[in-house]
């Protein structure tokens, strides 16, 4: 049994136009139909134009975008669609970084340089200044669960 390039449109515009399938579903869908407009013959395109086109005026906002932009790689950038939507080559690994981790086990770490004579803070420790829970107080010697209230005490 062969299946057509037209089939296979018809299958992507049932996929796309169901009810019970995912937004995520659908992005990825309407990505791999745009992309197979530039495997498939010239006799095919219009038919998956057609259905790029309908996502155009689409109530899911992201659905809306891509369907936009496909619609406009096939009416004012069709000469560079081919390009666009080639398949991307695969990541080559970059052995370097794991040939430099490999030279450098065994050794100690850099000292984190000092900032006013105290080691730098973490976020973290910045962070808890801000959202105390108890009776710690911020850097600033004001109470964080009273940051709101209107009648400054100084500090005793």
């Amino acid at each position: 049994m062969v299946i057509t390039e037209d089939e296979v449109a018809t299958l992507y515009q049932q996929i796309l136009w169901d009810n019970h399938i995912s937004v995520v579903t659908k992005q990825y869908a309407l990505v791999s139909v745009a992309k197979l407009s530039t495997r498939f013959p010239e006799g095919t395109t219009p038919k998956i134009q057609e259905i790029i086109d309908a996502f155009g005026s689409h109530l899911e906002i992201d659905l809306q975008q891509r369907g936009v932009e496909f619609s406009q790689l096939f009416r004012k950038y069709n000469g560079m669609r081919n390009a666009i939507l080639e398949p991307v080559p695969l990541l080559e690994r970059d052995t370097s970084m794991m040939e430099e981790q490999t030279e450098h086990q065994g050794t100690l770490p850099r000292a984190l340089p000092l900032v006013n004579g105290n080691p730098p803070r973490s976020n973290e420790d910045l962070l808890g200044d801000l959202i105390a829970t108890d009776s710690n107080t911020a850097s600033n010697g004001i109470d964080s669960l009273n940051l709101l209230d209107c009648q400054h005490n100084p500090p005793i």
